[in-house]
């Protein structure tokens, strides 16, 4: 990728959850929200020390603050101005709908890039290019993602290029501080359908995160990635080499117009669904088979 700013931060301990922010600021993202709670809180509570909205506390965020210092990254954090799951959610929407620049396909061919963009109003582009805006983080708690249903059920099928927000959930399987044991791999994939990645470990949490943003982004759908109790909190010893993406977090900022897909009506929406259905989930499907290892899995025979 163009215009990579690259720093070694020396040896520190990370948690699962510093893991999840270091991936959000390699990838550009420039907006992030949430609503504080177990086990996740620490994932909002960096960007907003990070974005100078609270005091930096801790050896992460107090070396990755001086390296964005220095690049001129921008980051707005915005928790306190978020009065639940749902609103948060809904601000990151209104966030990652704001296209106003592009960027060049990697994933699609043209006849895929048809099927996602072909009857919005970035159709008319003749190179086929992704309609891009921030990069945006939502955060919240096990069952906050319950709280969220109504606002990410709009993100998932009704608009066609959400692309570029990503869900951070930490989960609480067995119920130790929520009221509900639930798995949220099957409220995200199957309730809301978005593409469901569950991290397993902090030392590669971050390369993760970071190539959802490439991969989702450009097919136009949010993405979601998981994190069990343990894992939030636990830390390793790692040696991190930040590289930031700062292409991806100085994209132009606007709006563009699309009533057809921004207006939320039934006729708008029907046609919407049936698609989303009958075309648009296969390719997910199909997309992530040809990437399981492009997040650093492995295939084990």
């Amino acid at each position: 990728m163009e215009n990579i700013a690259s720093f070694d931060l020396g040896r520190m301990r990370l948690s699962g959850n510093h893991a999840i922010a270091r991936g959000a600021l390699e990838a550009g993202v420039r907006v992030t929200t949430g609503y504080p709670g177990a086990p996740i809180s620490d994932v909002q509570g960096s960007f907003e020390q990070l974005a100078g909205n609270i005091p930096k506390t801790n050896p992460f965020t107090i070396r990755v603050g001086e390296m964005l210092d220095q690049t001129g990254y921008q980051l707005a954090a915005h928790w306190g101005t978020t009065t639940n799951e749902d609103n948060a959610a809904a601000l990151a929407l209104g966030a990652v709908i704001c296209k106003a620049d592009f960027k060049k396909r990697e994933f699609l061919t043209e006849e895929e890039w048809d099927l996602v963009y072909g009857d919005t109003v970035f159709a008319k582009d003749k190179e086929k290019r992704i309609p891009v805006g921030s990069r945006v983080m939502c955060s919240f708690k096990h069952l906050g993602a319950n709280t969220a249903a109504d606002a990410l059920r709009v993100a998932v099928n009704v608009v066609p290029y959400t692309g570029g927000l990503g869900i951070a959930s930490g989960d609480d399987r067995q119920g130790t501080s929520s009221q509900t044991m639930q798995d949220n791999k099957v409220l995200f994939g199957f309730h809301f359908r978005i593409p469901t990645l569950e991290l397993h470990s902090p030392s590669t949490a971050h390369t993760t995160v970071k190539n959802c943003y490439r991969l989702f982004e450009e097919l136009g759908v949010p993405f979601a990635v998981i994190m069990n109790y343990d894992l939030s909190y636990r830390e390793v010893s790692v040696d991190p080499v930040v590289e930031l993406d700062m292409e991806a977090n100085h994209r132009r900022k606007g709006f563009t117009k699309d009533p057809k897909h921004l207006v939320t009506i039934g006729p708008h929406i029907r046609p919407r669904e049936k698609k989303f259905h009958s075309k648009l989930m296969p390719l997910f499907k199909q997309k992530i088979i040809e990437n399981f290892e492009f997040w650093g899995n492995r295939v084990t025979e």
